[in-house]
């Protein structure tokens, strides 16, 4: 069964879910692919979900310890969760979970990272703390750039999953519900992470937002900030 991948981006988590066989060939070169991503140079925080690999060989096992490895190096790590039974017995065997960390959850994979680099900068002046849900990864990329000019410290999410496990861990003083969200589903979603943090204002994006050129989008972004600060 050739791998099918899934990433996402929790905050600075990148997750990424495998299904398939994780072997030689065109599946170990689609994983390190993924894992090589222009968007994922900047995150060094990895977790692979691999409840849905049955088969991994001892190229595609040196392919996760390259990675994590490369990535502990530079200060962040790679880790396993949700992993099956067959793969967890290979662990085992070649002594790999004795180096590699495995979690029973995807969330406790994720909150592993997010309690770890939780406390706050210090050196940093930050105007508002910003949690931004969108299921683009490329306008949370380009939003958090924007942002981050006025002194806005952005974290992307891409699921409401994601932007629950974050609000566990980090006080946030805006939430932007994206261009991408269903208009039918805003209020809904609004509603559950309000409840998460009562203290935060809830803003939604304009959908036309994600076709709008560049720099009236960037204008409309921190206009919407500067007006819910006043």
């Amino acid at each position: 069964m050739p791998l099918e991948l899934n990433s996402r981006l929790c905050g600075t988590v990148h997750v990424i879910e495998c299904k398939g066989r994780i072997v030689a060939g065109a599946e170990a070169q689609a994983l390190d692919a993924a894992l090589r991503q222009d968007w994922c140079r900047n995150v060094l925080h990895v977790v692979l979900h691999l409840a849905e690999v049955d088969m991994i060989d001892s190229t595609g096992l040196g392919l996760i310890v390259r990675n994590m490895t490369s990535l502990r190096k530079r200060g962040g790590d790679l880790r396993l969760t949700d992993v099956h039974p067959q793969i967890m017995e290979v662990l085992r065997l070649t002594r790999i979970d004795t180096i590699v960390r495995v979690f029973p959850s995807e969330e406790e994979a994720i909150l592993s990272f997010l309690t770890w680099h939780a406390a706050p900068e210090t050196s940093r002046t930050v105007n508002r703390s910003i949690l931004l849900l969108d299921q683009s990864p490329d306008f949370c990329a380009f939003a958090a750039a924007v942002l981050a000019q006025k002194d806005h410290d952005v974290m992307s999410v891409n699921l409401v999953r994601d932007a629950k496990i974050l609000l566990q861990v980090y006080k946030v003083d805006c939430i932007l519900i994206g261009p991408s969200t269903l208009p039918e589903a805003s209020e809904t979603i609004a509603s559950t992470l309000k409840s998460l943090a009562p203290a935060a204002q809830v803003l939604h994006v304009d959908p036309a937002l994600k076709h709008s050129d560049p720099h009236h989008a960037a204008e409309v972004l921190h206009g919407m900030l500067a007006t819910e600060a006043q």
